[in-house]
């Protein structure tokens, strides 16, 4: 199975949601952050075995959707990565400066026109014309 160091001494529950899922509630802050690292380990188990296993933090309803709309961002190519981490949703900007995005209108404006990081570059070059 998978390679991850980490005791079920650290785990307080476990159970199903859904069919195939299942939420874990681990005993420590610190046993929760080892296990969400060991992501690298559950993508090299996926790739070997073809299986399709995930790890998610379990978001307020807010937060998840703030990241939502970070990956709808990231689809759109208007910032580079997005990703959680103990309950905060990072971006990561094309010139590699990360943000925390706490709240949605931390997330970056992005041109109603622009769909993608290439047509949001040139519609910066070109003057807009108005109609009135």
């Amino acid at each position: 199975m998978m390679n991850i160091d980490l005791d079920i001494q650290y785990i307080d529950r476990d159970h199903r949601v859904g069919t195939p899922n299942s939420a874990v509630r681990f005993t420590s802050r610190r046993a929760r952050q080892k296990f969400m690292k060991s992501e690298k380990a559950v993508f090299e188990h996926n790739k070997k075995y073809k299986t399709l296993y995930y790890v998610f933090e379990d978001l307020t309803r807010n937060r998840s959707e703030i990241a939502y709309h970070a990956r709808q961002l990231k689809k759109s190519q208007d910032i580079k990565v997005t990703w959680t981490s103990d309950g905060k949703i990072f971006i990561k900007h094309f010139n590699d400066k990360i943000s925390v995005c706490m709240q949605m209108h931390d997330l970056p404006k992005v041109s109603p026109t622009a769909t993608n990081r290439k047509t949001y570059a040139s519609a910066a070059r070109e003057p807009v014309e108005h109609s009135v």
